[in-house]
């Protein structure tokens, strides 16, 4: 099984007791490479924010896009996810410095007229704030939803 890194927060009580509550979620998502102290906000904003509410709908849309291309396109499922995956592996590096390259110039033009479809202005800001992030984990957290 893979290492994979958490971060964990102390909700309330003695300072004493974060080490405890680390100790536990080692053990609960074990084996863990690192771990990451958060404030309750920094993890909410991580979770559901980033990973969730923005991470889970963009990659909702990109299985959308590949059936799309698969089912009403033609082009075969195993060529369309084939492309797609490799075609992530390179443009997430790309993206967040992992390799000394860059986007081609036509992949630029590409990506900026796409996003001027996709997304509405000030869509980040509004995904990400505070209002949106507490009322995402209300909505979570209550049994009636």
């Amino acid at each position: 099984m893979a290492k994979q890194d958490i971060s964990c927060s102390l909700y309330h009580g003695e300072e004493k007791f974060y080490a405890l509550g680390e100790e536990l979620a080692r053990v609960f998502f074990g084996p863990v490479n690192k771990v990451f102290r958060v404030t309750i906000q920094q993890m909410a904003f991580c979770e559901p924010g980033l990973v969730e509410s923005v991470g889970c709908s963009l990659v909702y849309a990109l299985k959308q896009a590949y059936d799309k291309t698969v089912n009403d396109l033609g082009v075969p499922a195993d060529v369309a996810y084939s492309f797609l995956m490799g075609h992530l592996h390179v443009e997430l590096a790309i993206t967040f410095g992992l390799v000394d390259a860059k986007y081609s110039d036509g992949a630029i033009k590409a990506m900026k007229d796409a996003m001027k479809i996709m997304f509405k202005e000030g869509w980040l800001d509004r995904m990400l704030s505070k209002d949106y992030i507490l009322e995402s984990v209300a909505k979570i957290t209550d049994k009636n939803n």
